[in-house]
């Protein structure tokens, strides 16, 4: 009896052992599908509503400064303009209005994946993880802005890429990682001024992690990562010297750059109430606004 019951012990080992292995193989393979699994989805939402022809707002502005690589309104959005060039020259449609509007739809599922990742760090399930990214995916702004040519899909993946890299940060604290995402802010104001709204914060935590009186001479580096970041802007005296089709303000980076990011007004009370705009409208789209 007691050589049976030892036998079927070694046996439930066994199976139980066999049931964690398949348990783990499982899990990894839930991992690797569930944000292909997103992707997909997201594409077949975002995919029939996609603008065959240019849109509203900054739409047609942005095909052609983009295709042509000219130096659109204030704030140039170097980065959008690059980025955008690269999918217009992509044989994925017919024509090149519709290439440059699927680079806003690329930009958004990036930004649903990136957020689903962020999600997993804090939750750890899957499953809220999904909810929680399919949710904002689906929210009435984001959907709309993947649709056509515009900087807010390419911005949205920026902020929720800083959201990303604070939890890789606050993972396992270094200053190479802190180094690493003051570039990716400085690189996020070049394709638009919106991450401004975030600088209190980022510097309060940055003066909060990294006490000014001990890390004098840390400011300065991360100050030269800010500015590496802003590189792109170098775009605009660039391409203002090639002559492009057209080039506000003959391509003067400081003109550019100290104008109103949506209308063209120099930066006073308008500035502000443009922020103001936009964050209601962000808080509407989630049904915090009525």
């Amino acid at each position: 009896m007691e050589m049976l019951a030892f036998l079927i012990a070694e046996r439930m080992k066994i199976i139980f052992i066999n049931i964690r292995v398949e348990y783990n193989k499982m899990t990894k393979i839930l991992q690797t599908i569930t944000p292909i699994i997103l992707a997909v989805l997201m594409f077949s939402l975002y995919y029939p509503t996609l603008a065959r022809s240019v849109y509203t707002e900054d739409s047609a502005e942005f095909v052609a400064a983009s295709h042509t690589l000219s130096v659109a309104h204030p704030s140039g959005y170097p980065t959008y303009l690059m980025t955008s060039k690269l999918f217009s020259v992509l044989p994925i449609f017919s024509s090149v209005v519709e290439r440059i509007n699927f680079a806003s739809l690329f930009w958004t599922i990036a930004a649903v994946i990136l957020l689903y990742y962020s999600l997993l760090k804090i939750f750890k399930s899957k499953l809220i993880g999904f909810s929680l990214s399919f949710l904002f995916a689906i929210a009435p702004m984001v959907w709309l802005q993947a649709t056509y040519a515009e900087v807010y899909a390419l911005n949205t993946f920026f902020f929720i890429l800083l959201f990303w890299l604070y939890l890789y940060y606050n993972k396992n604290p270094s200053r190479k990682r802190m180094y690493l995402f003051i570039f990716g802010y400085g690189l996020s104001l070049t394709n638009h001024y919106l991450p401004l709204a975030l600088s209190p914060l980022i510097l309060g935590w940055v003066l909060y992690s990294f006490p000014l009186h001990n890390n004098f001479k840390l400011y300065p580096k991360l100050f030269g990562f800010w500015l590496i970041g802003l590189l792109p802007y170098l775009y605009i005296p660039i391409r203002a010297r090639m002559e492009p089709a057209f080039n506000w303000f003959d391509g003067s980076a400081f003109n550019l750059l100290t104008f109103n990011i949506a209308y063209g007004h120099k930066i006073s009370m308008h500035t502000v109430r443009y922020f103001a705009d936009v964050w209601d409208q962000f808080l509407s789209s989630f049904g915090f606004l009525y």
